[in-house]
């Protein structure tokens, strides 16, 4: 019986070219859709889900309580002597380990590399389970000065010679031996793997006391609990055993919490993270949805052509099952032959969709046993859905009705087309709606006035390593001396980095424990003048002033005061009247970390040190040549190439044993919307073919429905209507579904958005003539739709129409 429906499927198919084409079409576009946008999910949501432990890993984090809560400090590390006391404290898990990470100048012969070298417990290839491909777990990391390397990076330094017990120099001081070579882990970590060194190489290799700083958080620690073990109680020890070794004058204000590694991805990325994610997801599966009720709704119109093969077929015998049997299998024909075409053009695409995406996606994921019975489940679905409601209405036609010609071609099932379309119309116009604010807000972000000028200034990346922070000062004299070379400073951090100095400070005369959390940033003279950020009151600092710099000689008995400047958050968070009334004020570290005092000098303008959607923190700046880790060089004038070669010539003459590292800061900036922009182009992508779908499926909805009244188009023509008014009445027909859709989208997208756009501190308003707009375009192509089938039907002789009736 199956062959038989599987042979009539086929004529039935080939026999009507255009309807099978549209279909597959239609159904192969939204399965494309669906299918790549589901890698790209299944990629996001994948990662550090691969480790044999992953469920069970967990990143320990620290948040600092400060004023009950209301100005908490949140850190993504934890204090480095934590670690071996919950391994003798703490009991349930299966290990825990530190990691540290760094760069250096890695070198073996002539191979010089900038290296990331992240210094570890040996536990840590318990947490993880990496492959060891030359070495033991064991005894790769048991004594100082040992390293471990990926089997990329071994290749990067040693060819294809053995990098067993070769030593590594980093920095030209520090020599390391190569104990073990593991397998690359997949590029779906957030971990950075390349070199992983003992982490007692640290005490010897700086100051003995870097392990046992309870001060601030300094190392990444991960803990792999066991299976089913509840992460809760671990957060109470965790917590209770921090906050008896710290300093006593942050006892009590310490929370440790564990974050799961599978979510440390889309959290780092955030608005690009869970958001984002579920969004894509939602609006893909809807334009599947919209392309089956296509085919749906030209499956249930089309049944009006086959009433005569209905009719015959039930008065030989047919039973409705049998029939309904049929039209599914054209149906599953179809969904089938629509899924073979979207992986042909997935495959086909994915390069290209890798590249707009910056992922690395494999088709041959499509073919793992896990994503093909997805795979199938989702023809079934998808057959089912497209097929069952036109083969239920289609085998419900009794011969009788047809063969009198009183089955009115299809009507019992008109409305539950026109609900479909709705629905269609429904997401077609919120999707249009949302993108368009997505986009807005993100141009709004990436355009917006950040408080300082990016333009014309070089970054120069690795001032902060030991061998090269003693030639800056040179370097900087040097450098100055070009005349197309208007400022050079050095800071701790530049605009766009992280930057997560925090530390409590309170005004003279105040509770300490009422100190106000403050981002501290070291910079060098010059700083604001090389980025335009402008003065609001009081002074620049100067090397004039003997206090301006912290380390100055100060003849001054008693503790040192040196001067500071704060941004206007900070001058609001004091509660200070403006900025003048902040000038002179006194600031005391509340956490005693700084051995000095600060005086305020000057206020200057908002800017944003991070770029993005966040709000701008409050600063307090301070000069500290000591703790510059980047030098920005403002270029004013002439070839850039000839500046640029010169800041290159500059650097070798005095620093050659290091290569320099630079970028124009705008371009750095400019790569941290990449994965919004990447988002958004998506959004955009899925936007255009809802649109698509929702206008083929409107095209033909106003195609079936003149077909459909042939007949009284004909009559109306006869008894003196113009074409004017049969497009006038068609037009109000379609256009009924098409305002309600409106109505409906409006109130729920405007929703959607507002609580989006509340995630972002500076944000565009909702413009509701967008909303506006949107529907008369939507009225527009309606109109314009059924006015092409109405005029086609209207300049047909109604002698014609009635000849065939």
């Amino acid at each position: 019986m199956f062959y038989n429906y599987l042979i009539i499927a086929l004529r039935r198919l080939k026999s009507d070219k255009l309807f099978t084409s549209v279909n597959l079409l239609g159904l192969g576009v939204g399965l494309l859709c669906f299918l790549m946008t589901l890698l790209y999910i299944l990629d996001e949501v994948s990662y550090d889900a691969f480790w044999k432990q992953g469920d069970n890993i967990y990143r320990v984090e620290t948040t600092v309580r400060r004023n009950g809560g209301a100005d908490n400090i949140q850190y993504s590390r934890s204090f480095a002597p934590l670690t071996p006391l919950a391994e003798v404290n703490m009991q349930g898990s299966v290990a825990i380990a530190r990691l540290q990470p760094m760069q250096f100048l890695a070198a073996y012969n002539v191979n010089r590399f900038y290296q990331d070298v992240s210094f570890i417990d040996p536990s840590f290839f318990e947490v993880f389970d990496l492959n060891f491909i030359q070495g033991s777990r064991e005894n790769a990391l048991n004594t100082p000065y040992k390293v471990v390397l990926t089997e990329s990076t071994a290749k990067k330094y040693f060819g294809q010679e053995s990098a067993l017990d070769k030593i590594i120099t980093l920095d030209g001081k520090h020599k390391l031996q190569v104990t073990g070579v593991v397998q690359d882990a997949p590029d779906n970590t957030h971990l950075n793997l390349g070199m992983l060194a003992s982490i007692d190489s640290l005490p010897r290799m700086y100051d003995e006391r870097i392990l046992r700083n309870w001060n601030f958080p300094t190392v990444f620690t991960y803990v792999a609990l066991a299976q089913g073990q509840n992460p809760e109680p671990w957060h109470v020890q965790l917590t209770e055993l921090a906050n008896k070794n710290v300093p006593e004058r942050i006892q009590g204000t310490i929370e440790i919490g564990l974050m799961p590694v599978s979510e440390i991805h889309l959290r780092d990325n955030e608005l690009g993270g869970f958001n984002t994610i579920h969004v894509l997801g939602v609006v893909s599966a809807l334009v599947l949805l919209m392309a089956c009720i296509n085919t749906i709704n030209l499956a249930t119109a089309k049944g009006a052509e086959r009433d005569r093969e209905t009719g015959i077929r039930k008065a030989l015998g047919g039973t409705r099952i049998q029939l309904f049997n049929q039209f599914m299998v054209e149906s599953y024909l179809l969904v089938i032959g629509a899924t073979i075409l979207a992986l042909f053009f997935c495959d086909l695409l994915l390069p290209w969709f890798n590249q707009i995406t910056g992922k690395s996606l494999s088709f041959t994921v499509l073919f793992e046993a896990q994503f093909l019975i997805g795979l199938l489940l989702l023809v079934l679905v998808a057959g089912f859905m497209a097929g069952a409601y036109p083969a239920a209405v289609m085998s419900s036609y009794k011969p009788v009705d047809i063969f009198k010609g009183s089955m009115g071609y299809g009507q019992g099932s008109f409305s539950m087309r026109m609900l479909l379309l709705l629905f269609q119309f429904i997401v077609a116009i919120a999707i249009t709606i949302g993108t368009y604010f997505i986009y807005q807000q993100m141009n709004h972000i990436k355009n917006m006035d950040l408080g300082f000028s990016d333009e014309n200034v070089v970054v120069l990346k690795n001032i902060g390593w030991t061998d090269i922070k003693p030639n800056y000062s040179v370097l900087q004299k040097e450098l100055v001396k070009h005349p197309n070379i208007e400022h050079v400073s050095g800071s701790i951090t530049v605009p766009g980095r992280e930057f997560d100095r925090v530390g409590a400070f309170h005004a003279e005369g105040t509770p300490s424990e009422n100190g106000i959390s403050l981002n501290r940033m070291a910079t060098d003279f010059g700083f604001f003048q090389t980025y335009d950020v402008d003065l609001v009151a009081g002074r620049m600092f100067s090397k004039e002033y003997g206090s301006d710099e912290v380390g100055s000689n100060q003849s001054t008995s008693g503790k040192a005061t040196y001067s500071a400047i704060l941004n206007e958050t900070a001058v609001r968070k004091f509660g200070w009247n403006d900025a003048e009334d902040a000038l002179g004020k006194r600031l005391i570290s509340s956490d005693k970390k700084w051995g000095f005092d600060i005086r305020v000098v000057g206020v200057v303008e908002d800017f944003h040190i991070l770029t993005g959607h966040g709000a701008i923190n409050p600063y307090v700046f301070i000069i500290s040549t000591g703790a510059v880790n980047y030098a920005s060089v403002k270029i004013n004038g002439g070839e850039l190439s000839d500046v640029l070669s010169y800041i290159d010539n500059t650097w070798n003459q005095i620093i050659p044993q290091y290569p320099i590292v630079r970028s124009f800061l705008d371009d750095d900036i400019d790569r941290a919307f990449i994965q919004w922009e990447r988002n958004g182009q998506l959004m955009a992508a899925l936007s255009l073919i809802a649109i698509g779908i929702a206008a083929v499926g409107s095209f033909g909805m106003a195609a079936f429905s003149t077909k459909n009244r042939n007949k009284e188009i004909s009559m109306r023509k006869v008894v003196g209507a113009t074409s004017f008014d049969l497009i006038r009445l068609l037009v109000w027909d379609l256009s009924k579904p098409l305002m309600l859709a409106n109505v409906l989208a409006w109130p729920l997208v405007y929703i959607v958005i507002r609580d989006w756009l509340n995630n972002f501190a500076y944000r565009i308003d909702i413009s509701l003539p967008v909303f506006f707009l949107v529907g008369v375009g939507s009225l527009i192509f309606c109109w314009l739709t059924v006015s092409y089938h109405t005029l086609k039907v209207a300049r047909t002789s109604p002698a014609m129409t009635f000849k065939h009736l």
